[in-house]
């Protein structure tokens, strides 16, 4: 299926709309097709991102349904800064294409800043046995024209503003918008999701970290977490000085960049990406896999590698004496500097394989 036969297709099942408004959904999904083409990826690629005409439409009709106004009735006064009762343990936070900022905010309550336009946005809070729900959507014109991105403004960002004393959880989702948190620290759990936009976290902890996006780019930079997953559709994924349990790392066509990790396992997977982990510390296991690109590991410590890719190289160093490692490694048409040694004094693993290209791995003795 070709660009144009998709948006025909797409445009056709997405309810009625005005012709004016219709060019501009079609300009704006060509707009992002220029922008996967210009970072290498191919038509099919992209489409495929996007879900097949009906399911894109689909969620196009859910995320741009009738508007508060339009259903009668007055709707909500929009709010400047919404204070939270006390007694919060959980924020569950839902925006439309509004970007979305995490900080410290010192001693206090959890509190949600928002600069709501009174004839744009719809703003929705309440909460229940310690669950503050906060919501934003936007009226019925102003989401049919793709969450504001056509309007002269850019939308506002809603700031979650976290005192020190909070300890619980922050579940935060928007789409087609950014999301930057720095700065909170010993969190149950931090999710933070959103669409064809970055995802940027700095200086933070929380047991569970989950940061999903899609076509968009992950940052990481001294983050502290027992679980931490950061997944994306054609984005690249950076990480640096990341501490902790389990970590995963997950992208389609996209790089992976890790460097100073320190854990207990370490998972990185992409297609068609190249990933290079460097100076990472692992006490249990790492595992890297990605196809038709190259992997790079720098002084890398672990006691269980794997590692596996087609029509890449696999090259770099592994911190330890080869002496104690089985290693198991093989490619096809290249050379292997790695042999395959079996004993029962190799009490760690060492195992690389790819296709049509090189392994060249050395151990440095530690």
């Amino acid at each position: 299926m070709t660009i144009q036969e998709y948006l025909r297709e797409f445009l056709a099942q997405i309810g009625p709309v005005s012709d004016e408004e219709r060019q501009q959904i079609s300009d704006y999904y060509q707009e992002l097709i220029c922008e996967g083409l210009e970072r290498g990826m191919s038509e099919a690629e992209i489409l495929a991102a996007f879900g097949s005409p009906a399911e894109a439409a689909a969620r196009f009709r859910e995320e741009n349904g009738p508007g508060e106004a339009e259903k009668g009735g007055d709707a909500p006064d929009a709010a400047v800064a919404v204070p939270a009762e006390g007694g919060i343990t959980v924020l569950d936070l839902q925006a439309q294409a509004a970007p979305i900022e995490v900080l410290p905010a010192g001693e206090g309550e959890l509190r949600v800043a928002f600069d709501a336009r009174p004839d744009i946005d719809i703003v929705e809070s309440e909460q229940q046995d310690g669950v503050w729900r906060f919501k934003h959507r936007l009226r019925k014109r102003a989401s049919r024209l793709l969450a504001g991105l056509f309007w002269p403004e850019r939308p506002p960002t809603i700031q979650v503003l976290v005192p020190a004393g909070f300890a619980g959880r922050l579940i935060l989702k928007t789409g087609d918008a950014k999301i930057r948190a720095s700065g909170v620290l010993d969190l149950a759990e931090l999710s933070l999701t959103t669409s064809n936009a970055v995802i940027e976290l700095e200086d933070a902890s929380a047991s569970a970290i989950r940061l999903l996006t899609g076509n968009g780019g992950i940052r990481l930079l001294n983050l502290g977490a027992n679980d931490l997953e950061a997944v994306t559709g054609n984005g690249r994924i950076e990480a640096e000085a990341v501490r902790g349990g389990r970590l995963h790392f997950k992208t389609s066509n996209g790089s992976i960049q890790l460097s100073g990790l320190e854990g207990d396992s370490l998972s990185a997977e992409s297609s068609n990406g190249r990933i290079r982990a460097g100076q990472c510390s692992i006490s249990q296991k790492t595992g890297i896999t990605t196809s038709n690109g190259a992997i790079v590991i720098e002084q890398l410590v672990c006691p269980d590698i794997v590692l596996g890719t087609s029509n890449g190289p696999i090259t770099g160093t592994v911190r330890g004496d080869m002496r104690e490692y089985a290693t198991d490694a093989g490619t096809s048409n290249a050379g292997c500097n790695v042999p395959n040694l079996q004993g029962p004094d190799r009490q760690k693993r060492f195992s690389a394989h790819t296709s049509n290209a090189r392994i060249a791995v050395e151990f440095v003795k530690e």
